[in-house]
């Protein structure tokens, strides 16, 4: 009965235990903090004296005093010698106290574990290197003595003073650097307990923190581990990013449901360690509410088996890492080991996706590397993009008011006289070309500041990007009476890049690393664990998916009950829809044409004398692919009226792709808060081409944004937006990063509609060739000589569209085209890296 006793003592929790564990950790941080500055200052002072001759330091010897410390200094110097050693106690102490409390024992050994590796950096004798392992080891290989090099040398005394005083030297180096490995193997069992304790219970900060700190323990020692951390620590940090952005979103609690319960949450989690609310059936309630009717709340879990998730993806997917420390003074970059997919571009492996028993395992892919950086470096180039994107903005937006005006000008004299009638001036075109090549001097000026920012890391990938392309067997070419073998295909390379949100600020597409041939796609997104949520379909039970399915149609008959108008008129054109055989890649995924929904220019915020109207575009696009892909897309454009905000949901829950074609921002339209708490997971894809701006939408946003707050219209910016539509369920987002024109946009629309609905591309190749147009495969004549753009385009026009020979062009292409000659001085434009993808890579347009 006492044992039982003293067990049920010891698991309950009292407020002033919980309030006392909270002061010790708080009290412990601190603590820490101190001796981390005191270790690198004194680290500091050990490599200046290394870099000192010998002579210098005798003579330093020689003349140095005994310090006088003042009382202050003498404080400082006291504390510091037993600083770390209370912080581990008050840790202990703390987590002794916490009882049952998970949260606090997680942060308690992940506290322990900071204290121990800061103390075995201490003890060390030499500098951390762990991030310069690759150095080391080419600086081994140049540093091999050739055979009879020391032949001639003497020898050292044995009994000499120099060999006693060196010999001492290597002892004590020897058992210090012991006694900090015996530190770092216990920090890494505390760091790893906390890890998995924060994981299992779901607090993804005290997993990002003891992520980071089990990176900085294994390094470049241990790639393969090093790597998989450090994308966990990408993950959970995101995530609490999007947890912070979301409750931005959802501030008003009679908006949303969402927001009521994340207020609620919230209110719970500040009275948390007085009243030990996390435990109570309330927090159980709305947690389990969250987790599972709010796709915001599943986009944000981290999973337990993260280290495991990677092997569920294509091999020809290749992710990248970029990612900050959180003081932004040290800058990781990563290679993932490269996936082992069912989904991939080679054989050698069974259905599984398990390489292949009779083929040699290919060496790990893995690579880590790290490189100290500038918080003011990161924050001027920051900067810098931001000036340009506003330069951008402005220019624009005057040039598009000095072009209408004197369209209308044009168009007021056109009954006049010729004598009377005014020429557009000469002035003024090259006052626009003058402006356009300044901003093309600080695009390249901010490229250039952006690669040797990431040059370190950069240089790293050059040789990984590019995969070992098999050569054909020689000895079957070589026999007689047989035809020679034709070389392989290109491996279909699919680069994924994961970068922390301020990178994402910038234009990361354009670096020279990227612009390899064997990448066919280039994409980002925020973390591999987002990438993953948006790759992994999620299962629904069966039952509760057919019974759904027969409420549907018993109300609806055999369409199921829509609020989108013309949906059923649009039903019925499925008679006179040719059929599309588009077989798909196994690494593809299928987006249904047949469910596309759009709104376009909603305000008709266009001049009459625009002559690239998003209406007038859209109605082309249409048109020229009714035969097989736009019959029944639905949508509203601005001249039948505007969309409301309720339109705009509905348009948005009911469709597997939505596109929106007009000016100023998307989320200017359906407010962040509305945006973020939709559940729309079948939504696989949206298309905005928006940041246009007009004289007309000029004026009336700038209307609107006035009484929007400082907090809200953040939350409207391109990687925001980004972020809440992932939030939403989506799994594509492409969109464009900075201002640009009507013209523009209309470009992309027809090269990325005749991409993805005639090529058969997918996503992330459509985007590919945006931002390497020279690489665009041109038809080939019939004498062999490839076409130009504008003499394809007027061949298209003039042949017969009869449906019998429509045929899928990402077959037949690699036979009819040619590529255009690569020049490595190239003139990059700035308008090709402006409109990105963001998530899924793989998804094609077909009928299904």
């Amino acid at each position: 009965m006492s044992d039982q006793r003293d067990e049920q003592i010891r698991s309950l929790s009292l407020p002033v235990q919980r309030e006392c564990a909270d002061i010790k950790m708080s009290c412990a941080e601190l603590m820490l903090e101190i001796f981390r500055v005191h270790a690198k200052e004194m680290r500091s002072q050990q490599l200046e004296d290394q870099r000192k001759g010998s002579v210098l330091k005798m003579v330093e010897d020689f003349i140095r005093c005994t310090p006088v410390y003042t009382h202050m200094e003498k404080d400082w110097v006291d504390t510091v010698k037993i600083v770390l050693e209370e912080a581990v106690m008050k840790y202990l102490d703390a987590h002794n106290i916490a009882g049952c409390i998970p949260r606090m024992k997680a942060k308690c050994l992940c506290g322990i574990g900071q204290c121990l590796r800061a103390l075995s950096l201490d003890k060390s004798s030499d500098a951390p290197t762990q991030w310069i392992v690759t150095e080391m080891e080419l600086a081994k290989l140049a540093d091999i003595p050739e055979e009879g090099e020391h032949e001639g040398e003497d020898e050292l005394d044995k009994h000499s003073r120099h060999f006693l005083k060196y010999a001492k030297q290597i002892r004590d180096m020897k058992s210090n650097d012991g006694t900090s490995q015996h530190y770092l193997v216990q920090a890494t069992e505390c760091l790893i307990q906390a890890l998995m304790l924060a994981l299992n219970k779901k607090y993804p900060d005290v997993a990002a923190c003891s992520a980071l700190e089990l990176v900085e323990c294994f390094g470049q020692y241990d790639a393969i581990i090093s790597t998989q951390l450090l994308a966990l620590y990408q993950s959970c940090n995101i995530s609490v990013k999007l947890s912070d952005l979301l409750h931005r979103a959802q501030l008003d609690p009679i908006q949303s449901k969402l927001a009521s319960l994340l207020r609620q949450r919230d209110n719970m989690l500040e009275k948390d360690v007085k009243y030990n609310l996390c435990s109570s059936s309330v927090m159980t309630a709305v947690q389990s509410s969250l987790e599972k009717d709010w796709q915001a709340w599943k986009k944000m879990e981290i999973m337990v088996n993260h280290f495991d998730i990677l092997k569920e993806f294509p091999s020809n997917f290749n992710f990248i890492i970029l990612q900050h420390s959180p003081d932004k003074n040290f800058l990781y970059g990563a290679v993932l080991e490269k996936p082992k997919g069912a989904g991939s571009s080679t054989g050698g492996g069974d259905k599984k996706g398990n390489p292949g028993k009779q083929g040699i395992t290919a060496p790990s892919r893995a690579k880590i590397f790290g490189m100290e950086t500038s918080r003011a470096e990161l924050e001027d180039l920051l900067s810098r993009c931001k000036d340009h994107r506003q330069n951008v903005q402005q220019i624009l937006v005057k040039q598009e008011y000095q072009r209408s005006q004197a369209a209308m000008r044009r168009k007021m004299l056109e009954n006049l006289d010729d004598s009377m009638k005014t020429q557009n001036p000469k002035s003024m075109v090259d006052e626009s070309e003058k402006e356009e090549r300044q901003l093309q001097d600080e695009f390249r000026d901010l490229v250039m500041a952006l690669e040797m920012y990431l040059k370190p890391i950069t240089t790293q990938f050059e040789g990984i990007l590019v995969p070992a392309i098999p050569s054909p067997s020689t000895s079957v070419t070589e026999k007689p009476g047989r035809e020679p073998k034709e070389p392989p295909p290109p491996p279909q390379e699919y680069t994924i890049l994961l970068a922390d949100p301020d990178l994402m600020e910038l234009p990361l597409e354009a670096l020279k690393v990227f612009q390899t041939e064997s990448i066919v796609s280039l994409s980002r997104d925020f973390s591999l664990q987002l990438f993953y949520h948006r790759f992994h379909q999620e299962v629904v039970e069966e039952g509760a998916a057919d019974a759904a399915a027969k409420k549907a149609k018993s109300k609806g008959g055999d369409q199921p009950f829509s609020r989108i108008p013309g949906l059923r008129d649009a039903s019925k054109k499925m008679a006179k829809i040719i059929p599309l055989n588009r077989p798909l890649n196994p690494w593809n995924t299928h987006v249904d044409t047949m469910n596309f929904r759009f709104i376009v220019d909603p305000h008709l915020d266009c001049a009459e004398t625009e002559e690239n109207k998003p209406i007038e575009i859209f109605n082309k696009i249409l048109e020229e692919y009714e035969q097989q892909f736009t019959p029944r897309w639905l949508g509203v454009n601005g001249e039948e009226h505007a969309p409301s905000v309720g339109e705009w949901e509905v348009y948005l829950l009911e469709n597997s792709a939505f596109i929106f074609y007009g000016m100023e921002r998307l989320l200017s339209y359906i407010p962040p808060a509305k945006m973020s708490a939709l559940n729309i997971p079948d939504c696989m894809l949206i298309y905005s081409l928006d940041l246009a701006q007009t004289t007309q939408s000029f004026t009336r946003q700038s209307k609107i944004d006035v009484l929007k707050s400082s907090k809200v219209l953040p939350l409207e910016k391109p990687v925001e937006s980004a972020m809440l539509t992932s939030l939403a369920g989506i799994k594509c987002h492409l969109g464009n990063q900075w201002h640009c024109t009507l013209a523009e946009n209309a470009s992309k629309l027809k090269t990325n509609m005749k991409d993805l609905l005639e090529g058969g591309l997918s996503t992330g190749e459509a985007i590919r060739l945006l931002f390497t147009p020279y690489r665009r495969k041109l038809p080939v004549s019939e004498e062999g000589e490839a076409e130009t753009e504008g003499e394809a385009n007027e061949k298209k026009d003039e042949e017969d569209k009869d449906a019998d020979n429509m045929t899928d062009r990402s077959q037949t292409s690699d036979k009819t085209a040619t590529t255009v000659d690569y020049k490595d001085n190239i003139d990059v434009q700035r308008a090709w890296f402006n409109f990105v993808c963001y998530g899924l890579p793989n998804i094609v347009v077909t009928q299904v």
